[in-house]
Parts: C-alpha cells; structure tokens; sequence
C-alpha cells in the first residue's frame, strides 16, 4: 500500500489537464490542496484532490480545532467517515452557487472511478490568522467588511458558509475572500447515507449548525484575546477556578442534554477583565454579545441577548469606531 507521504508528493511533478502540480499546500482531513501553473492559462491554480477510502480515518472528535465530519442524532453526534469524492463534489456545488465571486471560483470538477479533484483560482493574500499572527490586532474596518463580505454569502444561493475560521479567512488585496466553505445536511459515508450530518470546525460551529454569526462571535474573540474559548479538547480540563452567572449554567445544562458539549467551554467561560483590565467597556460588551454573553449584576459572565443579524453586529462595529475604537 502507498503511504500517506507517498501519495502526497507522487502528484507533485505531474500534469492535471492544462495543470502542473508544483507543491502541497495542504494536507486535509479528507482532500489535498496542492498549488500548480496552468499551462494554457499561465496562471497559478489550486486543485484539491479528494483522498481514497484508505487515507480516510475516523476522528476521536477531541480535537475541537480540527475540520470533523459528524453525524447527528436526537441527544448528540458521532464521527463519520465521509466519501471524500462526493463531500467535495458538494462543495464544489456550493461554490459555484456564489455569484459574488467570494469564494474561489470553481474552474473544473472531475470525477472518475480512481480520482475526483477540484481545479479553482487561487487567491494571492494572507489568511486571516497570519495577518494578526504578523501584524497584530485587525481593523474595527477590516471587521466590519467581514461581516459584509458573510452577510453577502448568505443572502446569495449560497446560504452560507459553514467552515469560518481565521484560516479560511483571506485578506487579499483591498478585499476579504473566503475559502473551503463546509457542509451540512445529507451525506454519503462508507456505512452508507446519512440524514443530518455536518463537516465543520466545532470550535467554531459548536452548536454543530451552520451559524456563521456565532462563528464570527468566536473569531472576533480569538483575534483579540489570542485564544479560542471553544477550542479546549472535548477531554480536557478546565485551566482555572471560574465562576459564571445561574442563567449561563442552566443554559449549560440544557446543552448537555441535548448531547452538545458546549458546557465544559461555557461553565468555564473567562472573565474579559481576567484576560485585559483594562479592556474597553464598549469592546467587551460587543465580544461578548456575539457570543450570546454578558456581564450581570454579581459581575460573573452570564447568558444574554445575542445580535440578530449580522446587520446588527455590524451596526455596533460602526458605533465603536464612531466611539474611538480602532482595532478589535
């Protein structure tokens, strides 16, 4: 059997249709991404080529942080093992459904008996994570034409787009792209066909439905504080004694008995002012906000009222660079 890093590095060299295979720009869970030069074009491409049955593993699901494909049942999820050729014809469908060109543009899917791939632009520009990574915290502006740029996505055919992390985030120029979109509802797998399923990163869709705000909630609290509050392993334990209000916890305990576990990362939810002293009140009230959170009376983090759209977070994104603020 040819292993993974053979079959890694065994298309590097080769020709796609008018597409030569340079480099491996990514090792998926169920797809490579590799960059190549079109030929007839002369311009770069990406092709993402769907695993063979054997590469593909079922995940232990500890790792929140890590794109999952899960089936879905009354009182909670399982992992799945997908068929890899049919989750990116899914999403090649997706993409091509976005008339605004903010995903990549889909040039080519092809799929025989020994390989499915996918061919589309690629986009130059950083992904969001290397951007802060390199230059720091983000714009109150570059927020706001992120919230635009879902917004846009899910008011096209698209709906929306199921995978936001600050790594499918790109920044390319003066515009904000997105990439690699997931998936959620029907699903072929080697045990067969599922119902409800969802291919996403929990630590960003921990509600495990394609709730682009929430993602965004969480992004925009990663960006500033440097850490995922959802990301801590399913496993795990919590890093400091922290107590949140009776209405956080109630809601806690109704996400636990509808199997999602979303009560380790909230029961343990940190005070803003534990992680900045002396963060903006108006900053803090909107991080929290996008998350469904809020400060109450005994000044423990508590649930609260969530933004209704992603109009209204981007109403109060304006109102704090009207107040002064720069930077999320």
């Amino acid at each position: 059997m040819v292993s993974r890093d053979e079959m890694q590095i065994s298309w590097i060299g080769y020709q796609v249709g008018d597409v030569f295979i340079e480099e491996l720009l990514g090792d998926g869970q169920f797809a490579w991404i590799y960059q190549g030069f079109n030929q007839k074009r002369l311009e770069k491409n990406v092709i993402k080529v769907a695993k063979p049955a054997e590469f593909l593993q079922e995940y232990d699901g500890h790792d929140l942080s890590v794109t999952q494909a899960l089936k879905l049942f009354t009182g909670g999820f399982s992992p799945i093992i997908p068929d890899a050729a049919e989750l990116l014809e899914l999403q090649s469908e997706r993409m091509r459904k976005d008339p605004e060109q903010i995903l990549a543009k889909v040039e080519q899917f092809t799929s025989t008996d020994s390989l499915s791939y996918l061919r589309s632009e690629f986009i130059e520009g950083v992904t969001l994570r290397e951007l802060r990574g390199h230059y720091g915290p983000i714009s109150i502006e570059m927020a706001m034409d992120l919230v635009r740029t879902v917004d846009t996505i899910q008011k096209s055919d698209v709906k929306y787009h199921g995978d936001l992390t600050p790594d499918n985030v790109m920044i390319s120029y003066s515009s904000v792209r997105l990439l690699d979109p997931g998936y959620f509802g029907n699903l072929g797998c080697v045990d067969g066909v599922f119902e409800h399923c969802a291919v996403t990163t929990p630590a960003y869709y921990p509600f495990l439905a394609p709730d682009d705000l929430f993602a965004l909630g969480i992004i925009f609290w990663e960006l500033h504080f440097g850490a995922n509050p959802f990301a801590r392993t399913t496993n795990g334990s919590a890093t400091s004694a922290v107590t949140v209000g009776d209405n956080l916890k109630e809601l806690c305990h109704r996400y636990a008995a509808a199997g999602r576990s979303l009560n380790q990362a909230l029961e343990n939810f940190p005070h803003p002012r534990s992680l900045e002293p002396e963060i903006n009140p108006s900053l803090e009230k909107f991080l929290l906000k996008s998350l469904g959170l809020t400060i109450n009376t005994n000044d423990q983090v508590d649930a609260g009222d969530r933004f209704v759209s992603l109009a209204q977070m981007g109403e109060a994104l304006a109102e704090l660079s009207v107040q002064g603020l720069s930077e999320i």
